[in-house]
Parts: C-alpha cells; sequence; structure tokens
C-alpha cells in the first residue's frame, strides 16, 4: 500500500493526514512525541499491555498527552500477539517504542526485522540513553540525562539545581516528533524507511548548547553560568511587599538602564553582568526597592517601560494571565488541562481532542 495511504483522510490540509502510526511508547514524554503527531493529524494507535499501561495510574498527566489515540491491545510475551503485531506492520508507516534497546528483539520485532516485513516503515526506538553506549541498559529519569548531559548547574551556596518542569523528558517528546516527521518526509520522497535511535541524554546535551559552547569552546560573552543561577543583579526573580514575585532579565543595556531609571539606581549602569561581592550588593538594594511596593502596582510600571518583565505565575495564576488566555493554547479536559499544539499557522490549524482513549478500546474491531 502507498506510503501515507494506510486510510482514507478528509479534506483536512494537515500535514501529517494519512499518517497511521503505532505507538508502542510509555509514560509521559513519549506520549507527548505522539501527541504531537496526533495534533498534525496523523492517526495514533496506543499500543497498550492488558489492563492498559502503568501511566493510566497517573490520570491528568495521562489523559493530558493521549487525547484523540486510539487504543489497542497487545501482549508482546506471547508469540500470537507478537505476530499479530508484526503482521499490522503492513499497514503503518510509523512504530514508535520506548523499550530498552534488545527488547524488542526479544519479542522477534526488532527495528531490522520491522524493516524488512515493511521496506517503507519508520522505526523510532526513543530511550534513556540510545541504542548503544556504555549507559544503554540504565534505567534512568530526567534527572540523570540532565545530569550526564551536564545541564544540573551547580551554584556556589546550593550544590546543583534541579529545573522546575522534566526538561530532557519534554524535549524528548519534541524531537520524537520532529524526527519522526522528517523520516516521514524522506520516506515520501524515497519510498525507503529507517530507524530513528533517540536518546534523551543526547536530546538534553543538544538543549545545553550553550553550557556546551561556553563550557568546552570557550567564553560565550556572558558570565556562565552565573547568569542562569540569578548570581548577576540583571537575571533573577525578586520578592514584592505582598509576598509575591516577579521575574527580570534585563541583560541587554538598554533594557538594564530603563530598569534602574525605573527604581532609581542609575549607578549600577554598568554594573549588568558583575559577579560576586558587588553583584551580591546591587542585588541586596533592587530587592530592598522592590520590596517597598505590592505585585500589581510594580506590573503597572514595569509593564509601562521598555523592560523585560513579567509575573512569576503559580500554575492557579497561568489560567487567568491575560497573555495565556489571549492565545488561548491551554485547554480543560474532562479530568484535567492541556495545552494544544502551541503554534499557530497561517494554512492550518492543528487538531484538538478532547477525548481520552479506553484502554483496548479498538481490540473488538481486531
Amino acid at each position: 500500500m502507498p506510503f501515507g495511504t494506510t486510510h482514507s483522510t478528509e479534506s483536512s490540509p494537515l500535514p501529517l493526514a494519512g499518517i497511521r502510526v503505532l505507538d508502542c511508547t510509555r509514560y509521559l514524554p513519549f506520549s507527548y512525541g505522539s501527541q504531537l503527531l496526533v495534533n498534525l493529524g496523523a492517526d495514533v494507535i496506543k499500543v497498550e499491555p492488558p489492563g492498559g499501561e502503568d501511566g493510566r495510574a497517573m490520570r491528568t498527566t495521562f489523559d493530558a498527552v493521549n487525547a484523540g489515540k486510539d487504543s489497542l491491545t497487545i501482549d508482546f510475551r506471547t508469540a500470537a500477539d507478537a505476530a499479530r503485531f508484526l503482521g499490522m506492520v503492513d499497514d503503518v508507516d510509523v512504530v514508535y517504542e520506548s523499550f530498552r534497546p534488545g527488547v524488542m528483539a526479544g519479542f522477534g520485532l526488532a527495528p531490522k526485522q520491522l524493516l524488512e516485513r515493511n521496506p517503507a516503515l519508520i522505526v523510532c526506538s526513543a530511550t534513556g540513553y540510545g541504542q548503544s553506549g556504555p549507559y544503554a541498559q540504565r534505567p534512568g529519569h530526567d534527572l540523570n540525562y540532565l545530569a550526564v548531559a551536564g545541564a544540573l548547574v551547580s551554584h556556589t551556596d546550593r550544590g546543583p539545581i534541579l529545573p522546575g518542569f522534566p526538561v530532557a523528558d519534554m524535549s524528548a517528546g519534541v524531537f520524537a516528533a520532529l524526527s519522526i516527521t522528517a523520516a516521514v518526509l524522506s520516506t515520501m520522497r524515497t519510498g525507503i524507511g529507517q530507524h530513528i535511535d533517540l536518546s534523551m541524554c543526547d536530546v538534553a546535551l543538544s538543549m545545553n548548547m550553550f553550557s556546551v559552547a561556553s563550557g568546552l569552546g570557550g567564553s560565550a560573552g556572558l558570565p556562565w553560568p552565573q547568569i542562569t543561577v540569578g548570581d548577576c543583579p540583571c537575571y533573577g526573580v525578586w520578592q514584592t511587599s505582598d509576598g509575591q514575585w516577579i521575574a527580570l532579565g534585563n541583560i541587554e543595556p538598554k533594557f538594564w538602564r530603563n530598569f534602574l531609571d525605573e527604581i532609581g539606581l542609575p549607578q549600577y549602569r554598568d554594573d549588568a553582568l558583575v559577579t560576586g561581592t558587588r553583584a551580591r550588593h546591587i542585588r541586596a538594594e533592587i530587592a530592598e526597592v522592590i520590596n517597598k511596593d505590592t505585585a500589581a502596582r510594580w506590573d503597572a510600571r514595569l509593564s509601562a517601560i521598555d523592560v523585560c518583565y513579567s509575573p512569576v505565575n503559580d500554575m492557579s495564576a497561568v489560567g487567568t494571565d491575560a497573555q495565556v488566555r489571549h492565545r488561548g493554547f491551554l485547554r480543560e479536559l474532562d479530568s484535567t488541562w492541556t495545552v494544544a499544539f502551541p503554534v499557530n499557522f497561517s494554512g492550518f490549524e492543528p487538531k484538538f481532542f478532547s477525548d481520552v482513549p479506553v484502554a483496548g478500546q479498538s481490540d473488538i474491531s481486531q
């Protein structure tokens, strides 16, 4: 069957319409990747073990990244189900899996075997450390991949700082969707499928590009990583008189000058990027000024001038933030909230789904 025509499509101009994906992955990051494919028009069939994948226990998170997919029960440990899955490969364009290296081969479903069955197939294997190397068989989580990639920045007082959300995990989902889409384009041109080897650790290293360039290649022109952990006066968060927080990222001289003029500290115009004792002294003076007024008053003052300012929202405030509401990507599901495909296109509108599949809901049709 011609690539990308495994099922009938509507008149939708979505770029991945007609692409059918067997999604054998588990948990948040990789489900996020296939959710992006759904938003762009792909038909994604979530392949789950009997009773559903363990990620369903975290219902709100599961629902947020699995709406609009179908669900099929496959027990890879049985020869019959492994053979059934192999037969399905004839009629799909992508197999997306996240088992440790070698597990699929143990089921008789190694990427090489799948490609022999369907030479135009795209197989994306997304794992922690990739298909090769001394760490390939290690288990891991976001923290571990960031640690290996040098992305847990050490603070002089507090040691390595953990980010507020799983950077490597979510970025890996994006890279999976990007890589699959690139492979789809390649296969449309050549008719030849391929195996994608995606490592979350490699993705973390790529996302840490600034540190790679500055730490291994020489000076970055900024005090790195001091600026990212709030050591420089121009870049950090500040508490207001009512206990709220505001974020100020005035790295460029014009923004820094505008900010200092507004708060009455113009004498520090040349000190945006200083570190050490002088930086701590300036930050203390800024903190004293910011703490004299409320968050609402600072919002009014700083929004009226050309500075890099924003409120620090907790999640309860995100839903009411004027910019978030205007853009309209935050959406409500039956059990939770999620974020629609976060890009506006002039030629098409990515799909948004609110229906979450019941585990094995397609079994009856098999």
